[in-house]
């Protein structure tokens, strides 16, 4: 936990020292996320079952955090920490991150299926999630979660429909 505080601490410590890169964090952190979805849906007209794969690695994303989440209460870095806030968030469970969770799913299973774009969506995908740290409303062990949740999620539906859809 100590670790947790203490990387939250350094990366927070970048916020609200240049207003160009706080634009940037904030654009990453709240609207990033966006991306991912337009990536998908385009996708969709090249490869169907890749699609299919992705959606679902998505869903079954979603549905693991919601349970998560009303199983087990973790307050925002912002309630507890004397953080940099550059974003305004209800006060809901901190882990795991949605948007990392999410980002990782749906640039995991794409590069699953098509390396070159995968690979530039997992960029981005660990940068929305870096950014939810700096702009304060994640801790970096939150982020984490919500990646490996996504990624786990994206394999297992890449594995099983490869399998049962041909």
């Amino acid at each position: 936990m100590y670790v947790n505080k203490l990387v939250f601490n350094l990366l927070n410590s970048l916020a609200k020292k240049n207003i160009l890169a706080d634009m940037a964090w904030i654009f990453l952190a709240k609207y990033a996320i966006f991306f991912f979805g337009i990536a998908l849906i385009f996708f969709v007209r090249r490869d169907k079952k890749a699609f299919l794969k992705v959606f679902i690695a998505t869903a079954i994303t979603v549905m693991a955090l919601f349970i998560i989440k009303k199983m087990w209460y973790f307050p925002r870095p912002f309630e507890s920490e004397n953080a940099a806030l550059l974003i305004e968030h209800r006060l809901d469970s901190t882990f795991p991150s949605k948007h990392a969770a999410v980002a990782f799913a749906i640039a995991f299973g794409i590069f699953l299926e098509k390396k070159k774009l995968g690979a530039w969506l997992l960029v981005l995908a660990f940068s929305v999630a870096l950014s939810r740290v700096i702009v304060g409303v994640h801790y970096p062990s939150d982020v984490f979660a919500g990646a490996v949740i996504g990624m786990i999620a994206a394999y297992s539906s890449n594995k099983f429909f490869s399998r049962k859809i041909k």
